[in-house]
């Protein structure tokens, strides 16, 4: 038996979720590493490289660790972020430290702040970019998008005027009216455009002459004359 991680909805997502948790740890761990550097009177630079490494590594094993649990559950919930700040602050720190109490005891003050972060979020939605819209939620999302608008083209072809639209000369334009309206204006432009490009005024009123076939050259000339004044 295989196993999928793309196969719980709930686990879709997880590469993009483990990256941006290592990326923002790992900026947050070179800002504090440069700062405690400085306090220090050290190269900044030495310590936000290694601060920065050390906060992305532990992210790491945190992010992986929690997107198996999501995996294994299908659930995504503060249990998976408790169960993932236990194993790696009790791993992580009883091998830095050499203890095991220690880590034990780093493990649970890690559960109980990830599990406190996560139900944080869940209730004021912070992170709600990391988290994948599932595949009926998209489909139904763009088919409620898709009926709203028929209903609004049905309602533009089946609205009957009342009297004082049709006394009054202004009316709501359809978006078919508002697109050729912005098609005339877009047209209108590049000829203008054009225009300048070929010979501005001048070549217009020699334009204007040849399409009224009469070479009236010196009522050209003054008009010529009058515009460059």
């Amino acid at each position: 038996m295989s196993f999928n991680w793309d196969d719980c909805e709930v686990s879709q997502g997880w590469q993009r979720r483990i990256a941006a948790k290592m990326a923002a740890a790992g900026i947050t761990g070179a800002t504090m590493g440069s700062i405690i550097g400085m306090l220090r009177q050290a190269p900044p630079v030495q310590y936000a490289v290694g601060t920065a490494a050390s906060c992305a590594f532990c992210m790491s094993f945190f992010s992986v660790v929690q997107e198996t649990a999501r995996r294994g559950r299908c659930r995504g919930d503060p249990w998976n972020s408790a169960l993932a700040g236990a194993t790696a602050g009790t791993v992580l720190v009883g091998i830095h430290q050499g203890s095991r109490s220690k880590g034990v005891s780093a493990g649970l003050y890690c559960a109980l702040a990830a599990a406190a972060v996560h139900a944080v979020d869940d209730r004021f939605h912070m992170t709600m970019w990391l988290r994948p819209v599932p595949e009926a939620e998209r489909i139904a999302a763009e088919a409620a998008a898709a009926a709203a608008a028929a209903e609004r083209r049905a309602s533009d072809e089946a609205h009957v005027p009342s009297w004082w639209e049709r006394i009054l000369p202004i009316r709501k334009m359809s978006d078919q009216e508002w697109d050729d309206y912005q098609e005339k204006k877009t047209t209108a432009f590049r000829e203008r455009v054009q225009a300048a490009k070929a010979g501005g005024l001048p070549k217009l009123v020699e334009q204007h002459r040849e399409q009224q076939g009469s070479p009236q050259e010196p009522q050209t000339k003054s008009l010529l004359h009058d515009t460059g004044r």
